[in-house]
């Protein structure tokens, strides 16, 4: 049956108050799916549409901002999130390899970073709700962190790795 609708290509549909789908997800989570957008589209974006985004983001992800309040807020205002001693040994080839847009983010296990919310605490970036609602949504995120802690700290024979996983460079 004809129809008369047009199917618009991918790379021209727009989300989100007019952001293409590629500059979205860049602003949260440092990465696009296809063509990495330049700093300038991303800072441009960021000044206009940044509340936003951040505000829809903390309602999901309490105790976290997207990528973009850290690469245009966080980290200009306050530095980067610490790094665990244990992983200070592999930071700076870490840093080589994975940095998006100059900056460190990570979210793996075992933790290589201080918590987002300890950090967004630590620099008054976080009301004490938001604080509360994130040690509950990230429960079970951190028991598993725990274990995988547990089960790196237990390899220190085999690897030069210090003694205290939570303390952190500075």
């Amino acid at each position: 049956m004809p129809t008369n609708r047009h199917r618009r290509r991918p790379e021209r549909r727009e989300t989100f108050q007019g952001l293409t789908d590629e500059v979205l997800r860049a602003l949260q989570h440092g990465r696009a799916f296809l063509q990495q957008p330049s700093i300038d589209v991303l800072r441009a974006a960021w000044e206009e549409h940044g509340a936003a985004i951040t505000a829809e983001w903390i309602a999901k992800e309490p105790g976290t901002r997207p990528f973009g309040w850290w690469l245009f807020v966080g980290v200009p205002k306050y530095g980067e999130r610490r790094t665990t001693q244990w992983w200070k040994p592999a930071h700076e080839e870490y840093r080589a390899n994975h940095c998006k847009y100059g900056i460190l983010d990570t979210h793996y296990f075992p933790r290589c970073q201080e918590h987002e919310r300890d950090y967004l605490r630590r620099n008054g970036e976080i009301s004490d709700e938001e604080f509360a609602a994130s040690v509950a949504y990230f429960a079970e995120y951190d028991a598993s962190n725990d274990r995988q802690e547990a089960e790196c700290l237990a390899w220190k024979p085999q690897r030069d790795i210090p003694d205290c996983p939570d303390t952190f460079a500075e």
